[in-house]
């Protein structure tokens, strides 16, 4: 049952395809500088099974990619270093071992070996070995990438920073990637058993700044983040909240995370909410106050500040409208009491010790709750001069009843 008066803002009028749009925008921004290279760095290479040698190739070349299509690549790669332990500058020699490596898995000393390899090659050949070097670079990160995001989200740190350790300086010199490590050393410095760092001491390890740490976090979250999004689309709430603390658990510093999290406690609130019962509602206010604090946090962020501080605007809101049926509801039930008791008394009069003892003991009662109400009414609240009033009243037949 809604409460329009109370629950004015419709989530369903959030684009949620906008949302996951800009949510898959974001964390692209993260990733592509990592993963928008796979198809090209496959291709050419000696484990490619559809690759045809090319036209100058060499029968050793050509015995080299049979060797790596038939699974010999340690084969091929012995072969290759013999000969280059008898002509340490050949060119293709070296870059058939570059390639080698690569195939089998070896990026670190495939880099390494590029690096050897420009300072003797002649300038015709750097090309080929700049753009190895990137093939490398790509396919490192790919591998890579996936292994430190799964421990992220498992929150493995340590084992993290050493799949980051292990890769090649050319790799942690992409942008993305240094901003990746950055993020896993400044998680792990602030586990509180975290006193050393690899390679550096935690006091030196600085929060990235948020432009940066965003579109990773969406990244990391991307699964919670569709789920969730998803779910708000067809009003499974309670999902939403569920999604949004799962993502909350591996990192609770998304600002899109708290925007959709706001969302789904306001508009659960306002779906569940019954204007009829009235005095059942502390869960809704909870919901709406932590919908609030979310909706605050979200607004930190220039990309959600709009949308999030009209949520918020709109959970303080209904907070407060709920908090004042709630007392005008409690209101008229100490009014009903107090009728209620005046009347009985004045058509059965008390004429026993008993009587008059449970007398005093409910208008006590009573006054208690009526001093509690009237501490929680505004001055300016209706309910503060009705409370006022009917806690005069109480106080005088108290005073009679004790005459």
């Amino acid at each position: 049952m809604t409460d329009e008066a109370t629950f004015g803002y419709r989530p369903q009028g959030v684009d949620t395809t906008a949302l996951r749009t800009l949510a898959h925008e974001a964390r692209r921004e993260f990733s592509v500088d990592l993963d928008a290279m796979s198809a090209f760095a496959a291709t050419g290479r000696l484990d490619d099974p559809d690759a045809a040698p090319k036209p100058g190739t060499s029968e050793f070349e050509k015995t080299v990619a049979e060797l790596v299509r038939r699974g010999m690549a340690e084969e091929a790669l012995g072969r290759v270093e013999r000969r280059l332990g008898r002509d340490p500058d050949d060119s293709t020699l070296l870059y058939l071992r570059c390639d080698l490596l690569l195939v089998l898995g070896r990026h670190v000393d495939a880099a390494a070996g590029v690096h050897g390899a420009l300072e003797v090659v002649d300038r015709r050949s750097r090309d080929r070995f700049h753009l190895l070097l990137e093939k490398i670079i790509w396919l490192e990160g790919e591998k890579n990438l996936g292994e430190i995001r799964r421990l992220l989200r498992r929150g493995e740190l340590s084992a993290a920073v050493q799949v980051l350790d292990g890769c090649s300086p050319d790799l942690t010199a992409v942008a993305r990637f240094a901003d990746l490590d950055a993020y896993v050393r400044e998680r792990l410095a602030r586990q509180p058993r975290s006193w050393r760092l690899p390679g550096r001491r935690p006091a030196e390890v600085e929060p990235l700044p948020d432009a940066r740490l965003q579109p990773l976090l969406y990244w990391l979250l991307r699964e919670e983040l569709d789920d969730g999004i998803g779910a708000l689309n067809q009003s499974r709430y309670a999902a939403v909240r569920q999604a949004m603390t799962t993502a909350e658990a591996i990192d609770d510093r998304c600002s899109l995370i708290a925007f959709v999290h706001a969302l789904a406690l306001y508009a659960g609130a306002r779906d569940s909410y019954d204007p009829g019962r009235p005095s059942q509602v502390a869960p809704f206010l909870a919901d709406l106050a932590r919908a609030g604090e979310y909706a605050r946090r979200a607004a930190a962020d220039p990309d959600w500040r709009e949308m999030a501080t009209e949520m918020g605007q709109r959970s303080a809101q209904a907070h407060e409208t709920l908090i004042h049926n709630e007392l005008v509801h409690a209101t008229n039930l100490v009014v009903t009491r107090f009728n209620g008791l005046v009347d009985g008394y004045l058509r059965r009069p008390i004429s026993t010790e008993s009587e008059l003892y449970a007398a005093r003991r409910a208008m006590s009662q009573l006054g208690l709750e009526v001093s509690a109400l009237r501490r929680r009414a505004p001055a300016a609240d209706e309910t503060a001069a009705t409370l006022g009033t009917l806690d005069s009243a109480i106080t005088r037949i108290r005073g009679q009843l004790r005459g």
